[in-house]
C-alpha cells in the first residue's frame, strides 16, 4: 500500500510520517508528503496512492474543491481529514467526498492508530477477489478493529528495573501531563532509552499520548496516565 501525506507545515508532515511507520500490523510501501493540495493534484504517484492523510486549512486550493477533482478522475483512495477544522459544514461537505475518518488535532497515537487500521481492514476487504457477506457486514457495519493486545511480558530490549525507575518518575512529576524531556530529566537516562519505555506504556494502555502544536517550533508529544492499575501491574508482572 502507499499513503500520500498533504500538510503545508513541515513538522507536522514529518510527525504524520512517523506516526504511520510506528502503526503495527500496517506497513505502507511508500509515504510520499506533500505541502499543498495543488501540488498533490500534478504528483504522478497520486493514482497509485491508496491512502491520503489530509489537512483542511490548504494553501491556493480547498480541501473540498481537491476531493471534487479527484473523485472527478475516478480516485478512489481512502481518506482521512487530520485538522483543527470541526465546524459542521466542513465535516459534511468532506464525508459527502469519502472522506472515511476525522481526527481533529491535537489527536492521541491510539485514535490514529485506530483509524489506520480500520482503513487497513476495509482495504484488505475491497482488495479480495471475491467477498463474502460476513466481510461487508463487518466493513459496514461493524466497529472491530485489529489492535494489537496487551502484554504479560516485557518486549526484547526493555528490563524490568528500567521500567520500575520511568514508572517512578512518572508518579514523582504528578503531572497532569508530561513529556520524555521531563522524564530524562528525573531519571538521568537517554532519551532514546525512555522514550522506549513510554511508547511500551501506550502500548498497554497505561499511558496515552498527544501531539501539542504549539505556535512557535516543533510539535511536541505528550502523555498522560490513563490507567494507574496497569502501571502497578506492569511494575509486578
Amino acid at each position: 500500500m502507499k499513503a500520500m501525506i498533504i500538510e503545508d507545515d513541515p513538522m507536522v508532515r514529518d510527525l504524520n510520517h512517523r506516526f504511520l511507520e510506528r502503526v503495527s500490523g500496517v506497513y505502507f510501501s511508500e509515504i510520499i508528503e506533500v505541502n499543498s493540495a495543488t501540488n498533490a493534484l500534478s504528483e504522478a504517484e497520486l493514482t497509485k496512492v491508496d491512502l491520503i492523510l489530509l489537512d483542511t486549512y490548504m494553501p491556493g486550493m480547498s480541501v473540498v474543491d481537491f476531493l471534487q477533482v479527484i473523485r472527478e478522475r475516478k480516485n478512489h483512495a481512502a481518506v482521512i481529514m487530520l485538522t483543527a477544522a470541526s465546524d459542521n459544514e466542513t465535516v459534511q461537505r468532506t464525508i459527502d467526498y469519502g472522506v472515511t475518518d476525522y481526527l481533529i488535532k491535537p489527536f492521541t497515537f491510539k485514535r490514529f492508530e485506530t483509524a489506520i487500521h480500520k482503513f487497513a481492514e476495509s482495504h484488505q476487504t475491497i482488495m479480495n477477489t471475491q467477498v463474502v457477506q460476513s466481510q461487508l457486514d463487518e466493513l459496514f457495519q461493524g466497529n472491530t478493529v485489529t489492535t494489537t493486545p496487551p502484554t504479560t511480558a516485557l518486549p526484547k530490549g526493555l528490563a524490568q528495573n528500567t521500567l520500575g525507575v520511568v514508572v517512578a518518575a512518572i508518579k514523582q512529576l504528578d503531572e497532569t501531563a508530561f513529556t520524555n524531556q521531563q522524564i530524562v530529566e528525573v531519571t538521568k537516562l537517554s532519551r532514546i532509552s525512555t522514550k522506549k519505555y513510554l511508547n511500551f506504556l501506550v502500548t498497554q494502555n497505561a499511558l496515552q499520548e498527544s501531539v501539542d502544536y504549539r505556535k512557535v517550533g516543533r510539535p511536541v508529544t505528550m502523555y498522560q496516565v490513563t490507567d494507574t492499575g496497569a502501571l502497578a501491574q506492569l511494575l509486578h508482572q
